[in-house]
């Protein structure tokens, strides 16, 4: 008995390692040229009359050049010395890769692409054909930042600046900050690629230019189904948070009426915001009531804020502007006709029989919009000295 015990417990191990996979086909890292960044262009028409539809440029680290890295000294000093960008043209995004691919010594990684950057030529010619290839490419992931530039896309692959080893990790530092802070919604790709297949939800992704040492973000891409169509500027985006629920945004310059130099500074702390659809009405109606706690930054006014009656003055100053401001951002959005308010979403959920028998793409526009705004100063700031009081009118 016990050798037929022994016979099946090494029958059992045997089994075991045979069902171990290994390491059959493995790829060692230094056998792959690792993509952090993809910039898309248009390609211009070349003197013989033939044109590839693409430029397609890559950024890859140069490993023995970045401080830490192994097998060398390192000692890069950021920016481009650590960098090497190359640029291929194609008929398609992937055949563009493909005559890149021809030049390298290794096989192309973009698995660990961070960023990608389409041209505003380009995206409002349409993304789809981009779009359908990397969705079908297993290695990029849906986490990473899309974004539209003004100017040549490959440009911001270039810039100069030494905050960073590599200018990508700059890029995507800035896009995940801004999320993380809640001064820009955190739009990735995958958002995109939702956006795109639904019929009733219009893509937005980041708007950029780029300068010689940075890269701006400039507001928000709007599209209309794969084609931009416009975009919404840094103010108006933080609008567009606050009827989202995304988010407080950025500091707000607040201007005097009289228009005498004398201004405000707030920063946004928290927002909450309802939306009440008014189906009844024809046309269709929506109200958002928007809760906003706000600290003063900056009063170069002379208003005194050691007086209640000067706090309730002043929210309904900011509350007045914040509301004029998203009047415009509507505005903007209904002459596009894209529903970045994802209105279409809320009607289809909660009255879907009427979205049914609607084209909510003509219906849209047409939409009245209010927003009212409920202001709440937490923190007025320190003062030095005692400031007149205005009158309150």
């Amino acid at each position: 008995m016990p050798c037929w015990r022994h016979f099946m417990g090494t029958t059992l191990i045997i089994l075991c390692l045979c069902m171990l996979a290994g390491c059959w086909d493995r790829q060692e890292l230094e056998e792959r040229v690792t993509v952090v960044a993809i910039a898309i262009d248009k390609t211009e028409e070349t003197a013989d009359g033939t044109q590839d539809k693409y430029t397609v440029t890559v950024q890859i680290p140069i490993p023995i050049k970045i401080v830490g890295g192994g097998g060398g000294e390192g000692g890069g000093e950021g920016g481009m010395d650590t960098v090497q960008v190359m640029s291929a043209t194609g008929f398609s995004f992937h055949h563009a890769l493909i005559n890149l691919q021809k030049r390298l010594n290794q096989e192309l990684f973009l698995g660990h692409v961070r960023v990608i950057l389409i041209s505003e030529e380009v995206a409002r010619e349409g993304v789809q054909d981009i779009i359908d290839s990397l969705r079908r490419d297993q290695q990029i992931r849906r986490l990473l930042w899309l974004a539209i530039t003004k100017n040549k896309a490959a440009d911001g692959l270039m810039i100069k600046t030494s905050i960073e080893q590599i200018p990508a990790d700059y890029l995507r530092a800035m896009f995940e900050n801004s999320s993380r802070h809640g001064t820009m919604p955190g739009y990735s790709i995958g958002d995109f690629y939702i956006a795109l297949s639904s019929p009733i939800l219009d893509p937005v992704t980041f708007y950029t230019e780029t300068g010689e040492t940075d890269i701006a973000l400039n507001g928000l891409a709007l599209f209309k189904k794969d084609k931009m169509v416009g975009s919404i500027n840094e103010e108006a985006t933080w609008r567009l948070m606050h009827l989202l629920n995304l988010g407080p945004g950025g500091q707000i310059l607040i201007g005097d009426k009289n228009n005498n130099g004398r201004h405000l500074i707030i920063e946004p702390h928290s927002v909450k915001t309802k939306t009440k659809l008014l189906t009844k009405e024809t046309p269709i109606k929506a109200h958002y009531k928007v809760r906003l706690e706000v600290d003063i930054v900056e009063n170069s006014t002379q208003y005194n804020l050691h007086y209640p009656k000067n706090i309730d003055i002043v929210s309904k100053l900011i509350a007045r502007q914040l509301e004029q401001e998203a009047k415009q951002m509507i505005h903007q959005l209904q002459q596009y006709g894209v529903d970045a308010l994802q209105l279409g979403l809320k009607l289809k959920a909660h009255h879907y029989d009427l979205w049914k028998k609607m084209n909510w793409d003509r219906e849209f526009p047409q939409v009245k919009i209010d927003v009212t705004y409920d202001v709440k100063i937490r923190r007025t700031g320190m003062s030095g000295k005692t400031r007149i009081q205005m009158p309150m009118e």
